[in-house]
């Protein structure tokens, strides 16, 4: 690749972004929900994922008023962040997930959680373009940012059309409300315990992204919301996956703390350093 070329790919812009992973605890342990985008989508189509997409800036508007009143709390931020744009990806994640699954993660000021019947009807309100803070004012509800953990942060490496830095979170499925999923930017929603959708993923049934993969990895190794928390390796820092020749010529994508990945970064990851690229979309 000419060096002109080279600067073209690292100058692509890197837009904000969150995504949420909602669990739950099912009866065959935790479960996590996810939706499948749809194959006409640009960026992962036909893979299957958590909530999510960019931040905008009426997420930035919004959760610049919950700091100011003192309602985006300190947990969000880690390292050199400033709250206001932790708290702006967690607006997003939050307006996400109302908008692709129907989940609201919001509360009114007493803390009450909302039920179903309002859940729905912000859902489908945003079906119908409504403005996500509109909605909230309607219900007098606020976004729960209380009810996100940080758990990783991930960077789309420098090779692909469109890159995000994108804020995961994990939170707690909201008690009496129904999942579903918006049939435009998916066409499939699900709960499932995270060893299962890996189970599939191996036998070639899904596509996952590396970051999905991971994050399932470790939800499949925990039993409850604490003890995925514990195995977060904090201060949680962003990842940035590079593309190299592995020890065998073959390519991997490897992650901090890999012997290929330049530098002494540490792990970022307490189960893995790298993902071997098996095929377009495919990772092992």
């Amino acid at each position: 690749m000419r060096n002109n070329d080279m600067a073209e790919v690292r100058e692509k812009p890197v837009h904000p972004a969150a995504t949420v992973l909602i669990v739950r605890e099912g009866t065959d342990g935790l479960e996590v929900y996810m939706v499948r985008r749809s194959a006409r989508m640009a960026f992962m189509p036909s893979m299957h994922v958590f909530p999510g997409g960019r931040v905008d800036e009426a997420d930035g508007v919004l959760a610049a008023r919950l700091v100011r009143a003192g309602r985006a709390g300190t947990r969000l931020t880690e390292g050199p962040d400033t709250l206001e744009d932790a708290a702006a990806g967690a607006v997003a994640a939050i307006r996400e997930a109302a908008e692709e699954c129907g989940l609201l993660l919001a509360c009114d000021r007493t803390g009450r959680v909302p039920g179903h019947a309002t859940a729905r009807a912000v859902f489908e309100g945003l079906q119908r373009g409504e403005a996500f803070s509109a909605l909230l004012r309607t219900y007098d509800l606020m976004p729960d940012l209380a009810a996100l953990h940080p758990f990783a942060r991930w960077v789309t490496p420098d090779f692909e059309a469109r890159r995000y830095d994108t804020r995961f979170f994990l939170a707690r499925a909201p008690v009496g409300q129904q999942a579903t999923f918006d049939d435009r930017e998916t066409t499939e929603g699900l709960w499932v315990v995270p060893s299962v959708m890996l189970d599939r993923f191996r036998a070639g049934d899904v596509l996952l992204a590396p970051p999905t993969l991971a994050s399932l990895e470790l939800l499949a190794g925990a039993g409850s919301v604490e003890a995925v928390l514990a195995t977060i390796v904090r201060p949680i820092r962003p990842i940035h996956p590079l593309m190299v020749e592995g020890e065998d010529g073959q390519p991997v994508l490897a992650l901090p703390g890999d012997p290929c990945y330049p530098g002494e970064a540490p792990p970022v990851l307490p189960h893995r350093t790298r993902f071997r690229v098996l095929g377009p979309g495919r990772f092992a």
